[in-house]
């Protein structure tokens, strides 16, 4: 899978687990407003976006992609609910 596709009319959606496919980025989840937990890792994200919409996301595994720089996560920031968010094995810098 290269994309996420097929799911923003699913506003009732609570966990997403898209890991280990060839996604470059996250999109398609604006309409997703009662996830909780995301799991999108072992694909090929450079940048966490498109996550600012989801204020119940409470777990995000975004480990072993291309994430480089901690301003590429900066939507994290506005999710009030986020509890955990697994970034490990990323080549992250300030």
């Amino acid at each position: 899978m290269r994309q996420i596709s097929g799911i923003s009319h699913c506003v009732k959606l609570r966990m997403l687990f898209l890991q280990n496919n060839l996604i470059e980025k996250i999109e398609g989840l604006e309409n997703c407003v009662e996830l909780v937990r995301i799991n999108l890792s072992n694909n090929l994200l450079k940048k966490v976006e498109g996550v600012k919409t989801l204020k119940n996301l409470q777990h995000l595994d975004v480990s072993k992609n291309h994430i480089e720089l901690t301003a590429d996560m900066q939507e994290c920031a506005e999710l009030t609910e986020l509890v955990g968010i697994d970034v490990s094995s990323n080549q992250l810098t300030d």
